[in-house]
């Protein structure tokens, strides 16, 4: 059976285990994942997916999907003081949250 050749890695870069651990601490210090984890958030979230028990972007479509993602209208990262704002939270589901509003955010960001 053939062997795996070796991975080229120039000399002094950072191994995949170093960039890992490198982008590990980065997230760790970001301050708006930190807000995810708050019991406000936690119980916001409970109040959000029971206020819209079906995602609100499928709806458009007449199509009745169970939400399970709570989703930031205006990005928490723009907006940081509308974080914990009802107005500013709908229930969506988790492909839509992935696909469509991730696509929308990304081509927000490049205009």
């Amino acid at each position: 059976m053939p062997k795996k050749p070796k991975t080229h890695r120039p000399k002094n870069a950072p191994t995949r285990k170093e960039q890992n651990a490198a982008y590990d601490a980065r997230r760790a210090d970001d301050w708006i994942r930190k807000l995810y984890f708050s019991a406000r958030w936690i119980a916001l979230r409970l109040i959000i997916l029971a206020r819209d028990p079906y995602c609100k972007r499928c709806e458009r479509y007449g199509i009745a999907t169970p939400s399970d993602t709570v989703n930031h209208i205006v990005k928490a990262r723009d907006a940081p003081e509308r974080f914990f704002d009802e107005d500013n939270l709908e229930g969506v589901c988790a492909p839509c949250h992935s696909g469509e509003i991730q696509r929308e955010e990304r081509n927000a960001e490049k205009s």
